[in-house]
């Protein structure tokens, strides 16, 4: 099926949300908030929220906040690229350099089983095998997901060197951060 056939049925869609620009827990809320009330996007499930050291970015740059929401969609592929896209616009998003600070990233990991590959979108996302930011709180989610294109169960490939690179943010250190925004902001 291309991007832009008419999607009949309703499919389940894995998407990637992170921040690493102060407010980042206000950001990923606003982000969920603003996708569930998008029309033609259902909000189902939400994961626990990661911290995450960036990768691939300057020295010094602050560590990342990542969560991923499953949603049920009859959004073609394409059209939900756009309503990603313009949401990160919305909410302050001014680049799309692979290495620069984002007030939110929005990225599709899975979209049903489609597999798509065009110049603007590739689903299962190109590098998601490789981001333990997005693979573990997919599979928080739902660990029986499989890769569309091999087959192979996604957390075949979460070994220990994954659990590593993420933290789980527990409703403690979720609201010990807010307030230490609260106090930093008056």
């Amino acid at each position: 099926m291309t991007p832009e056939a008419t999607n009949s049925k309703s499919e389940k869609v894995y998407l990637s949300l992170g921040s690493n620009i102060e407010p980042r827990l206000e950001r990923l809320a606003t982000c969920r908030e603003r996708l569930g009330a998008t029309r033609g996007i259902e909000l189902e499930a939400t994961s626990g929220v990661y911290e995450t050291r960036p990768e691939q970015m300057a020295p010094g740059t602050a560590t990342f906040l990542n969560q991923v929401i499953c949603v049920e969609t009859k959004l073609t592929p394409t059209e939900l690229l756009e309503k990603t896209e313009k949401l990160e616009r919305d909410l302050g998003r001014s680049s799309k350099s692979a290495n620069s600070s984002r007030t939110i990233d929005i990225d599709i990991l899975l979209f049903g089983q489609q597999i798509i590959h065009t110049d603007s979108l590739i689903i299962p996302h190109v590098r998601l095998h490789l981001r333990a930011f997005a693979l573990i709180p997919m599979l928080e989610l739902d660990n029986s997901l499989k890769n569309p294109n091999t087959g192979q169960p996604y957390r075949e490939l979460v070994g220990l060197d994954f659990a590593s690179k993420v933290k789980i943010i527990d409703e403690r250190d979720t609201e010990n951060e807010a307030e230490q925004m609260m106090r930093l902001e008056a």
